[in-house]
């Protein structure tokens, strides 16, 4: 170990796992921390502590106890600041500065940000804790109320009167540190993508889009996707409505390396952004990206916490969006309950054309009410490669039918997904 490189992981949940697994890989010594005594990249990692990531002394005792070479974190908003200021006072490489993490996880500030620069957004309503009866009045009906600076759906709820609306400001406002919401038209009926995208010495490449199948089963809380479908049908709309906007935007921020995604819907043929991320995104679309482009956003961003550079491959080069196959990351959301028994995980893991499952739950594991409506109910993340649509849509059938998540009376906890029979987001390029 006398010449490894080692690696501070701030996080071990189930996405991690796979990004200190590719750590391991490259021969990197990996310390994972976090608060949970068994988190799943504390199962691989060669050091883990059971520690807050935000306790920031007790990270940096950590850092300097191991004399690590660098710091990195990724698929989730909450250890995005601290990894920026263990890495800054240790002199370590980080790509994200704290100003930049303010902008790209604080709704409100990402949205005004979008304007500055002429990018159109999703339209919003002016509303405080106070709930004025004058900003009431203006509120027009469906709405979603989201904390301005939370993630993973935390304190998201969807409002069809000013009753329900009333309850959802309180609630959303105990996962608000800056103790702000925002509230905006509730756009269901719209088709909604999220692009990804690599920074590479300033330079800015679309790396893949997908369109998302939203879980239209859960009432009253925020739609959570059952499937990301890729290639999309609205990459055009991309280069000729947001390209040279969104480049500008990121040059303004000083943005010059990493990884980000932005979500948006469709209105009239228009991309409405809604918000965004400077990270890897949890959905960890680098993996269909890695098998279509042969280009790992995952490694340049292991890359550049050791070495101060995205290098490995030239992204601007060799991304490209629409892929040669018919792709689809498919979620398993759950309903509550204590999980007692998994079956038919092994047998998709031996198939070809089932790249890789993300696992977030095991056997004994407990997912509590509190969990709806977040990302936190998903089980896993299995991502799918067929030729072609119709492939992918038996794929996925073989999938939903071959997974049993069983609780403890032995019915499933799984809850209904995609509907193979709607086929129209696959059919598009056919």
């Amino acid at each position: 170990m006398e010449n490894q490189k080692k690696l501070l992981f701030l996080g071990g949940t189930g996405a991690m796992y796979d990004a200190v697994e590719r750590a391991k890989r490259m021969g990197i010594y990996t310390i994972v921390v976090d608060y949970y005594p068994n988190s799943p990249a504390k199962r691989i990692a060669d050091r883990s502590y059971l520690a807050s990531t935000t306790d920031i002394d007790r990270v940096l005792e950590i850092a300097r106890e191991n004399e690590i070479d660098g710091v990195f974190t990724g698929f989730s908003d909450a250890n995005l600041m601290p990894a920026c200021l263990v890495a800054d006072t240790l002199g370590l490489p980080f790509y994200a500065t704290k100003e930049q993490i303010n902008v790209t996880t604080n709704k409100l500030l990402f949205k005004e940000t979008c304007r500055k620069y002429g990018i159109p957004v999703v339209p919003e309503f002016h509303l405080d804790g106070d709930l004025k009866r004058e900003d009431l009045e203006l509120i027009q009906y469906p709405v979603i109320v989201k904390p301005s600076d939370a993630w993973a759906s935390k304190g998201v709820s969807i409002c069809e009167n000013e009753k329900e609306l009333c309850e959802a400001v309180p609630y959303a406002l105990k996962f608000s540190q800056n103790q702000r919401v925002i509230v905006e038209r509730y756009m269901a009926a719209y088709p909604d993508v999220c692009m990804y995208f690599n920074l590479q010495n300033g330079v800015l490449s679309l790396s893949s889009m997908c369109e998302r199948d939203m879980n239209q089963v859960q009432e009253g809380k925020a739609m959570q996707p059952n499937a990301l479908f890729y290639p999309c049908r609205f990459i055009p709309l991309y280069y000729e409505q947001l390209e040279e906007k969104l480049k500008n935007m990121t040059a303004g921020l000083g943005m010059k390396d990493g990884t980000m995604f932005m979500q948006c819907f469709v209105v009239d043929g228009v991309l409405l952004p809604f918000e965004m991320g400077y990270r890897l995104c949890g959905a960890q679309e680098y993996i269909l990206c890695a098998a279509e482009n042969e280009i790992d956003s995952c490694q340049m961003m292991l890359n550049y916490a050791l070495f101060g550079a995205c290098t490995g491959w030239n992204a601007a080069e060799k991304n490209k969006p629409m892929f040669d196959h018919s792709d689809v990351i498919l979620l398993t959301l759950m309903k509550p309950g204590k999980i007692t028994r998994i079956d038919g995980l092994e047998a998709l893991r031996a198939m070809p054309e089932i790249l890789n499952i993300i696992q977030f739950y095991y056997e004994g594991d407990e997912i509590g009410k509190g969990s709806m409506g977040t990302l936190n109910q998903t089980f896993a993340r299995i991502f799918i490669q067929g030729k072609d649509a119709d492939r992918l849509l038996a794929l996925i059938d073989h999938v939903q039918k071959t997974l049993k998540v069983l609780d403890e009376n032995g019915e499933q906890m799984l809850i209904s997904g995609y509907d193979c029979k709607k086929a129209h987001v696959l059919k598009q390029f056919d």
